[in-house]
């Protein structure tokens, strides 16, 4: 009899630390970043042109030649002589640039021409409880815990559980003090992004 219950004690035993072994730590949960950059996909969203960007469209090899500067749209155009109304938004300014000279050419107006797009300033918003809020020049690779940084820090009556990134009609949730520690909680911001950090209760 104590033989049958030493057999089922070291039973019980193995399948215990069996089960102990084959439990995983929950992977971390990572956010998709297609889905947090503003154009989605396709193009390179970071050098994407969005509506309200200027931008310096040159044109040469014609006679005269065309320079102006264009602010693009809410329907996501900007407007040139001859040819009216392009699409912008979404492209990148090579990509525009090719568009613009296939659009003069296919419509006859000229043979042969060059156009070059050079991007105006690019800024995003921090605002709130922080130090110097207002506007922060925009550079590739900017994450929310670098753009609060480049606007003084936070202010003594910060919530760094509780930063808002207003990105068109959506609205995404960082709590500052997990991006911090976890590359992976903080997130890229762009272009005319608006960051807010809010205000503790105590």
């Amino acid at each position: 009899m104590r033989r049958t219950l030493s057999i089922l004690g070291v039973g019980l035993l193995v399948a215990f630390l069996c089960g102990c072994a084959s439990t995983k730590e929950p992977a971390p949960t990572r956010r998709n970043p297609d889905l947090l950059k503003p154009g989605g996909g396709g193009v390179d969203s970071e050098a994407a042109i969005r509506q309200g960007d200027s931008i310096s469209v040159r044109i040469t090899g014609i006679v005269p030649e065309i320079n102006q500067v264009e602010e693009v749209n809410e329907f996501g155009t900007i407007t040139l002589p001859y040819i009216k109304e392009v699409k912008a938004e979404g492209l990148t300014p090579g990509v525009l640039a090719k568009k613009i000279e296939r659009a003069y050419m296919d419509g006859g107006y000229f043979k042969k021409l060059s156009v070059s797009i050079i991007p105006g300033p690019r800024d995003l918003y921090v605002r709130g409880e922080v130090r110097i809020p207002g506007r922060v020049p925009w550079t590739p690779g900017l994450t929310v815990v670098k753009a609060i940084s480049l606007a003084g820090g936070f202010s003594d009556y910060a919530d760094k559980t509780n930063v808002e990134v207003r990105r068109r009609d959506n609205i995404i949730k960082v709590n500052y003090k997990d991006a911090e520690k976890d590359p992976l909680q903080d997130i890229e911001v762009y272009p005319r992004d608006d960051v807010k950090v809010g205000r503790t209760l105590f």
